[in-house]
Formats: structure tokens, sequence, C-alpha cells
């Protein structure tokens, strides 16, 4: 992931340079990179920042973990392509809407957790990870066989990173946390009438990128229980400088807010956790529904299928 915040920190640098003099003394102030003491020239700033942006959290150790969570899924269609009653299967699918499926889901990565004094009673969290996961409304709670024999099947693997903070309820720690990740779906239906969409997506590889806003609680220094709503966005066809265009345009209006997070949370403390989740899962979730019917928005382009997905995991950390 070290490229992706290489690519973040280049599209920052002219943000930092307005604002240079104005952080030059509070950078300095982070006790999580040393190197930071060393630059005493107000002229390097940029050089300090990228220091901490880029390499900040290598001096934390790395805890890997391993991550299950079980939960449902909604998928839905643009209105463009939306399964009208012709299609002769409104019992199982609603006008734009294919019908729930479970959702079982493996990650394995590793997880950082920076808790120096900057930041006093507040821990950073961040982690990178790869996961596997399983869709089905065969098996389990939705098992739609009763009247068209209508089944949907999906396999998706991928790579993402969480970031987030804590905030201590009841001397417990609470993880507030916003992920993005790739992800590669594989689908099968079975059951259902030639379509559009269905001639797009059956029996193919698609690409397209999750969402998640989570809040987890730590129960022990092994075991984190938590609850999480995603929504995923899966390409009906891929354009790679359209989607790399959107892609770069998420990132700066996601991850600004952590690039100036030592100076915010010196300015408004506790309450920095809570203001970044909000932001970053308001932002994600509105381009998120935008780009149901312009996938590479704001691009011209075709539609995506949007994925939303509740559901609860527990994470051991060794």
């Amino acid at each position: 992931m070290k490229i992706i915040r290489i690519i973040e920190f280049v599209l920052f640098l002219f943000l930092v340079y307005n604002y240079s003099k104005v952080y030059s003394y509070d950078i300095i102030e982070d006790n999580s990179v040393e190197e930071v003491s060393s630059y005493n020239n107000s002229n390097n700033i940029m050089m300090r920042l990228a220091d901490i942006f880029l390499f900040g959290q290598e001096k934390l150790v790395n805890h890997p973990f391993v991550n299950l969570d079980l939960g449902y899924c909604n998928s839905y269609l643009p209105k463009k392509i939306q399964i009208l009653e012709s299609d002769n299967v409104v019992n199982n699918i609603s006008k734009n809407n294919i019908s729930k499926t479970n959702s079982l889901n493996v990650e394995y990565g590793f997880i950082r957790l920076d808790t120096n004094e900057f930041y006093e009673n507040l821990t950073a969290y961040s982690s990178e990870f790869a996961y596997i996961e399983f869709n089905t409304n065969k098996y389990f709670l939705f098992d739609n066989k009763l009247k068209n024999n209508l089944y949907d099947n999906e396999f998706s693997f991928g790579v993402g990173r969480r970031t987030g903070m804590s905030q201590n309820i009841l001397n417990r720690e609470l993880y507030l946390l916003h992920t993005g990740a790739f992800l590669w779906t594989y689908f099968d239906y079975d059951g259902y009438m030639d379509n559009k969409f269905f001639r797009a997506f059956d029996e193919n590889y698609k690409f397209g990128f999750r969402t998640i806003a989570s809040a987890e609680l730590r129960l022990s220094k092994y075991c984190i229980l938590g609850t999480g709503y995603e929504q995923d966005n899966v390409y009906s066809g891929f354009e790679f400088c359209k989607w790399f265009g959107s892609w770069l345009i998420d990132n700066v209006l996601q991850r600004w807010i952590d690039f100036y997070e030592p100076v915010l949370v010196k300015e408004i403390g506790n309450v920095y956790p809570l203001l970044s989740f909000l932001y970053k899962s308001t932002v994600s979730f509105a381009l998120s529904e935008i780009r149901k019917n312009k996938q590479y928005y704001p691009f011209n382009s075709d539609y995506s299928l949007l994925q939303r997905k509740l559901n609860i995991n527990i994470k051991l950390v060794f």
C-alpha cells in the first residue's frame, strides 16, 4: 500500500505549501516520528511532512490478525436496466434489486496501534489486509428457491486498507474505522430470465471498489468485536483512465483530513475520531450512490451494481 500513500502525498503537496509556515512548529510535536526533531530549519517543512505521512508508522509493531464477519447483502440495479414485470420474476425480485444473499468474509492482515503521548487518550488505528468472501441465497437465512429457483452465488477477493481512531468508553477502546478495498467478484446466477444485466455479469469476474464504515470494540488484548455497514460498486465494464481519475478524486476528498491529523487532533482533541469517521463515511457513501448510475463519476460512464451489506465481525489479534 506504500504506492497508494505516495500518490496521496503528491496530490496534497500544494495544500501543504500554502500552510507550511502555520504547521512548521505543530508537526514537530508529533512524538511518533523521532526523525522530525532532526529538522530545525522551517524551510524543510515539506520533507518533515513527507516523513510523517509516508513513513510515520513504520516504527510501530505490525500485529497479524484474522477477521471473520457474517452478514447479509442487498444488490441494487440502476433504473435504466431495472428488471421489469415482463421478465416474469417479480415474485423474487423487486423492480430495481436482486434478492438478499448471505455474506461470509475472512480477512488476514496486519494491524498497528499508535498510542504515543501526542494523541493523549486516543489510539490511532491502521491496517492492511487481504480477504475472500462468499455471498449466496442458496443456503442459510435467505433461501429463495421456493418459487422460481432463483439463485445468486458470488465469490469475491481483494485487498484493502482500514484506518481510524479510538475513543475510550467504559475503560475500553472503541475504534471508529473507515475501509477502502479493491474487489474482484465472480457471479453465478441460476434461474433468471435473459437480461442485459445478467448477460454482462453472469459467469464473469468483475472489478469494483468497496467502502466500509465500522465500529470495533476491543474486548481484550487478542479479541475485537465489531459491526459495519458496507457499500460495493461492481463495475459493469472497466476503463482504466476513467477509473483512475475517479479513484484519485476519491482519495483527495477522503484522505486530506489524514494529512492534517496531528494538527486537527491538537485543535479539537477527542472529537476528532468521530468527526473524521462521519466525514469519510458521508463522502464515500454519497459517491457510491451516485456511481450506481455512472460508475466513474464525474466522468461519463456506464452503470455499476451497487451492493449494500450489514455485518458483524470478530477479530483475533496475535
